[in-house]
């Protein structure tokens, strides 16, 4: 049994782009695999088809191996990307090791070892609690679900940045200013002084933080001169 094909689907679910992987073999096995979502997913397709030639003509049952092969294609750690993509071949030769086998993947991995799991459903309405208070209700209802996986994040990034820039966030996050202080004082700079050089001159001007935001990842530390707020 040998890697044959690979096939690559750009779909979407949603708001959200999924990357489906199939790979074929020459006696007829399809192993079916999918990407980490995380952006920018239109450039999965053309490094899927580079890790490509390194599967092709091999026996998919050797997964340690390929997907050990896979990683050491590049010369530094491959990154955010290559990672989604090795984790859909991934997923692949393990879906088709199991098919040649006939058994389940789980069999291959140790055996099952809960006969059964609870699952939850994700409700990304936060921060909207009412409607995620009848979303509830209806999977509740109609599923029978009892967990849920919530984010802080609107689906609509527009309405929380409309609300952020009509009226600045003093603080939003302790923690993060911590962190954001610290790693911009210098060893010789007090905690609530910053310095930096004056447009108009060579002289130090303090600054001080006013403003905390949150992007998606990160918080964003916004500086004014000192007194100008």
């Amino acid at each position: 049994m040998k890697i044959d094909r690979m096939r690559v689907f750009m779909t979407r679910d949603k708001d959200r782009p999924r990357v489906i992987v199939a790979l074929d073999t020459d006696d007829g096995l399809t192993g079916w695999g999918e990407c980490y979502n995380h952006g920018p997913d239109k450039a999965l397709p053309p490094l899927l088809d580079y890790l490509y030639e390194f599967l092709s003509g091999q026996d998919p049952t050797r997964v340690d191996y390929l997907v050990n092969l896979l990683i050491q294609q590049s010369r530094f750690p491959p990154g955010a990307l290559g990672l989604a993509a090795i984790s859909a071949l991934d997923h692949c030769l393990w879906d088709l090791a199991a098919k040649a086998a006939n058994v389940p993947v789980y069999k291959l991995l140790g055996g099952e070892v809960r006969d059964r799991i609870k699952v939850y459903a994700g409700v990304y309405t936060a921060p909207d609690a009412p409607a995620a208070r009848d979303e509830f209700d209806r999977l509740k209802e109609g599923w029978g679900f009892t967990a849920f996986k919530l984010s802080p994040w609107r689906i609509d990034m527009h309405s929380i940045a409309g609300a952020m820039s009509s009226k600045p966030r003093r603080i939003i996050s302790a923690r993060c200013a911590k962190r954001s202080m610290t790693n911009m004082r210098s060893p010789s700079t007090p905690m609530r002084r910053f310095s930096s050089r004056s447009p108009q001159g060579n002289s130090a001007m303090p600054w001080r933080p006013t403003t905390l935001c949150f992007s998606r990842s990160r918080c964003v530390l916004k500086i004014s001169r000192l007194g100008a707020i």
